[in-house]
């Protein structure tokens, strides 16, 4: 081999090994590197940085989207409701028309839907459905659609919504919804039918269960949340200047059982957002559960007469 060929053979070779034990930086896309990077580290602001840093500086890389969907999943997954929210909305307006572009919409309806924005939530919905109408959570936004009228009190419309959606593995449910939208119209005879139809198809079904008992007068829904007429007492709990925060605390009492709703009241030039609990029939019922939601929850407390 003359001199020529053995120079040009020792840098191939050298090249080979160049390869070989070059570290991943030098070989792979950075964006990979630092995904790789988030997906073994235990520390969740730690990967919540690292993704970040893979959508500010590589946008273009297709793993600029799989970062800005989980950082918004992991809010989402955590109850922070309005941080989700603002998330799924830089996903829509960065990547737009992304493979996630459907279910951002319905994850942001379901926040909406969590803090009882219930019409916003509708129309969010319907924007999911519309973006994909063959995807997997289509029959889930169409179900958020019927659950969003039915927690506004119209039946009717619910009613509408739950029997429009072919049932699937959500059958069960859909059919509980409409025997309770039956139950809240006082269709007698449709109520029953419709509680005799999912007793019988699922009988060990948690639906059935809370069915079971459930007459057209004696409503299967949490008596906790039937608020009596005659109550004239409430609880205010909180006082901010941004609905946000109103809404959040609204949503994390609601989470634990109570009744919460929020009152906007204009004060001078500005509006301040009231958060209250419960509504009593009785002003020793009010101080007594005033009390215990402070000693509970921490939370300040001041009894309120309702007009």
């Amino acid at each position: 081999m003359n001199n020529y060929h053995l120079k040009h053979s020792f840098v191939l070779l050298w090249f080979i090994l160049l390869v070989i034990l070059a570290p991943r930086s030098f070989c792979m896309d950075p964006a990979k590197v630092l995904f790789e990077d988030a997906t073994r580290e235990s520390n969740q602001n730690i990967v919540v940085d690292k993704l970040r840093e893979i959508v500010e500086k590589y946008p273009e890389s297709p793993l600029a989207i799989e970062s800005l969907y989980i950082i918004a999943e992991q809010e989402y997954l955590k109850e922070d409701y309005a941080q989700a929210y603002r998330e799924f909305q830089t996903l829509i307006e960065k990547f737009r028309r992304n493979k996630y572009s459907s279910l951002a919409w319905y994850r942001r309806a379901s926040c909406l839907f969590a803090v009882c924005e219930y019409d916003e939530a509708i129309k969010e919905f319907r924007q999911s459905i519309s973006l994909n109408p063959w995807g997997e959570q289509c029959s889930l936004a169409k179900i958020g659609i019927a659950d969003a009228y039915f927690a506004k009190n119209d039946y009717h419309r619910a009613l509408r919504e739950y029997k429009s959606i072919s049932g699937g593995p959500f059958h069960q449910y859909i059919l509980y919804k409409i025997t309770l939208c039956h139950q809240n119209l006082h269709n007698e005879r449709e109520f029953k039918m419709s509680k005799e139809e999912l007793i019988k198809k699922y009988p060990l079904s948690v639906e059935s269960m809370l069915i079971a008992n459930a007459t057209e007068l004696n409503l299967a829904t949490d008596e906790s949340l039937k608020v009596p007429l005659e109550a004239v007492w409430t609880i205010q709990v909180g006082s901010f200047t941004r609905e946000e925060n109103a809404r959040n605390l609204s949503a994390t009492l609601r989470k634990k059982g109570y009744i919460s709703w929020i009152q906007r009241v204009k004060i001078g030039e500005g509006f301040f957002y009231r958060v209250y609990l419960g509504k009593f029939k009785t002003e020793e019922e009010v101080k007594r559960k005033a009390e215990e939601v402070n000693r509970k929850e921490d939370l300040p407390t001041r009894i309120v007469e309702l007009k």
